[in-house]
């Protein structure tokens, strides 16, 4: 237990007070602790699992006190509201503490003076789980100076969840965004399930006379790095799917995976880039692996389809693979191509949209 203070500010506040025989105190715990969940909402067959991300996000200032840096608790369910069906388990750097698990909020970011925390959750759904919606509450708080002291703050995050069936494995879409109505998560290869990721892309509404597919919003690709022209052929996209959560689902079954997404350009000239390519990827081992994998190509299997797209019309791709024994999670991929002009800077895509993707389950 931690030594009882003496003196104790008021919360959610900036303080900077003198209070007599504590010298001044200067500390803001505005916004101290906060919370997200990736993806926000998951689907999980009955007799099933899923794996989810939670990201705590603390001002470092806050956390720090004489008596030592605090750490950041977190309570699954506080309230026991979900069923007995529906059970979670954590991984990563933690330890139980009162019924709270307790994890370190230090990885720094790019923004001064906050730091991160991850916590990596398995939801299960047993084989007598009732299908149907339900939403996982989560508890996550600083943690307090002492037994009897509360909190410098705290957050309410929650999670979405679907229970269906195992029989509804067939044709539920597999893919987070998969319309594109969300951003994108950033550069470089992904290393979670969640979304999509990869090199420089932007989400646009309707232009250069170019509506969206489906919804308000699609996928632009604008170059083929993380911020501009790398003098490569392709600006990729990924996202990883957890295949191997809806291996009890789909247990003594035949079945494929089915991959499509829409893909559109402009007509900027002759030198126009036409190709587009979406792929399939199957893995075994842990999704954590896949960046070195993809980098060595030491996938289990691949599936690969192309088309050289006519301008101002949205044109299907689509793409099947049969998962191999051992499969544990498939990537999809989706790329435009400069199968005309490679340009080294500069504007590499004039105009080159995709939406609507989809992957599903699919019984032969």
């Amino acid at each position: 237990m931690r030594p009882t203070p003496s003196c104790r500010a008021p919360l959610a506040v900036l303080v900077s007070l003198t209070l007599a025989g504590c010298g001044e105190v200067a500390e803001s715990f505005a916004r101290t602790v906060d919370a997200t969940y990736s993806p926000s909402s998951v689907t999980v067959f009955a007799g099933s699992s899923e794996q989810v991300t939670l990201t705590v996000t603390c001002a470092d200032g806050a956390l720090d006190t004489a008596f030592g840096r605090l750490n950041v608790e977190i309570k699954i369910d506080p309230d026991n509201t979900l069923p007995a069906s529906i059970t979670t388990s954590v991984s990563g750097d933690v330890s139980v503490v009162d019924g709270f698990y307790r994890i370190p909020c230090r990885t720094p970011t790019s923004t001064p003076n906050l730091s991160t925390a991850t916590l990596e959750i398995t939801l299960v759904a047993s084989t007598a789980a009732s299908s149907g919606s339900y939403v996982v509450p989560t508890l996550v708080r600083v943690e307090p100076l002492t037994a009897d002291d509360e909190s410098r703050d705290s957050t309410i995050v929650e999670l979405g969840l679907e229970v269906v069936p195992a029989s509804g494995a067939f044709g539920t879409e597999l893919l987070a965004n998969p319309s594109f109505e969300l951003p994108t998560l950033g550069s470089g290869l992904p290393t979670a399930i969640g979304g999509w990721k990869g090199d420089l892309t932007s989400g646009v509404q309707t232009e250069n006379g170019i509506a969206p597919h489906e919804g308000s919003r699609m996928l632009r690709f604008v170059a083929t790095g993380s911020v501009g022209s790398t003098n490569t052929v392709a600006s990729q996209q990924w996202q990883i799917v957890n295949t191997n959560a809806y291996t009890t689902a789909l247990a003594g079954q035949a079945y494929h995976l089915e991959g499509s997404v829409w893909v559109n350009r402009i007509d900027a000239g002759v030198s126009t880039d036409r190709r587009f390519d979406v792929r399939l990827l199957a893995f075994d081992g842990p999704i954590t692996d896949f960046a070195t994998r993809f980098a060595a190509a030491t996938w289990l299997e691949a599936q690969t389809a192309s088309v050289d797209s006519v301008s101002d019309t949205w044109q299907l791709l689509s793409v099947s693979l049969t998962p191999p024994a051992g499969t544990t999670y498939v990537v999809m991929e989706i790329y435009a191509f400069e199968d005309v002009v490679n340009d080294s800077d500069g504007t590499e895509f004039a105009g080159h949209y995709a939406d609507d993707a989809s992957l599903v389950f699919v019984a032969d």
